[in-house]
């Protein structure tokens, strides 16, 4: 069914059964969920592992890296196993009825390649599919397959392979979205609001969000500095707008008194220049520009100006426009 919805460009039929499976599955990496799910991923790992030590890691996000560090791939088995002896097993549960063993072994190819980059790890690597509907399924990829499956990845990240894969609603639930160029064209079917998890598992994803905004801070900050420093970093497609310039009264006490005597008449004010300033444009029907320069002449050394840090924006967008309310359009 989903093939079919891939190959006509629409919204695949399972997608209400996907979303239920979702939870499932948050419900899964806590230890909880199905039963059957829960105690065969459980006996499979020990049968896996006899009476070696291991490590077991659930809903683990891996990366491939180039040489840089920067990542290019990314995949999230529901749980890898890796024995004392480095043999490795990665474990994908699936709650609907479809089956599609050629996906299932593509998908389980990938998370094999993941984690022969992550991991010390011994060939072939085992994979699992425990499925709700058709039991265990079970796969091996040996150290040459794995190495052809992570140099297929790389090529199509870097643009080297063409890639002629049909986009649509299922791009949501691929591994490769970040990096695909048609994935990016129809990207258009995020999850609703309305079907975010609650409880536990809302918490996991509020923190995982939270992170995703410090490492993103954290990088377009460095972007910043790098083009403040060189404006031609990033080929000048990107470029640092000006900062803007915010107006500050040091000794509220003294600017009271000062704007008393004056024609302003402004004591019973909140003292702060944009409320002065905006008080003095409306009762005196002059422009911004014309009421900072008579604040900066009434106040002297009572108010200073400084200038905010710019940010990253395209070369070709104009920059906001200020209106007189003080918004931006």
């Amino acid at each position: 069914m989903i093939e079919r919805a891939r190959a006509s460009n629409m919204e695949p039929p399972t997608t209400k059964a996907a979303q239920a499976g979702s939870q499932e599955h948050a419900a899964l990496s806590l230890g909880k969920g199905d039963d059957y799910l829960r105690m065969t991923m459980e006996r499979e790992k020990q049968q896996f592992v006899s009476n070696q030590p291991y490590e077991a890691r659930r809903e683990a996000e891996l990366y491939l890296r180039d040489e840089h560090g920067t990542p290019y791939f990314l995949g999230h088995p529901d749980q890898l196993i890796i024995a004392f002896d480095d043999a490795a097993l990665v474990q994908d549960v699936k709650t609907g009825p479809d089956c599609d063993m050629d996906y299932w072994r593509d998908q389980l190819e990938n998370y094999a390649a993941l984690m022969a980059h992550n991991y010390r790890t011994r060939f072939p690597i085992l994979g699992q599919v425990i499925s709700k509907f058709h039991g265990v399924i079970r796969f091996s990829f040996e150290m040459d397959e794995v190495i052809s499956k992570t140099e297929k990845i790389k090529a199509f990240a870097l643009g080297i392979l063409p890639n002629e894969l049909t986009p649509g609603p299922w791009c949501r639930y691929c591994n490769a979205r970040l990096i695909c160029d048609n994935a990016e064209k129809d990207f258009s079917h995020p999850l609703a609001l309305s079907d975010m998890p609650r409880g536990e598992p809302g918490a996991r994803v509020v923190e995982k969000l939270k992170l995703l905004i410090a490492l993103a801070k954290e990088r377009v900050d460095w972007y910043e500095a790098q083009v403040t420093q060189d404006p031609k970093f990033l080929d000048g497609i990107y470029e640092m707008s000006k900062g803007k310039e915010l107006g500050e009264i040091t000794d509220a006490q003294a600017a009271i008194k000062v704007l008393g005597d004056s024609v302003l008449h402004t004591d019973s004010l909140q003292v702060s220049y944009a409320r002065i300033r905006d008080h003095l444009v409306k009762t005196s029907g002059i422009s911004k520009k014309d009421a900072k320069e008579a604040l900066k002449e009434i106040l002297g050394e009572l108010l200073v100006f400084k200038t905010t840090k710019g940010s990253l924006r395209k070369a070709n967008e104009p920059a906001p426009i200020e209106i007189e309310n003080g918004s931006q359009r």
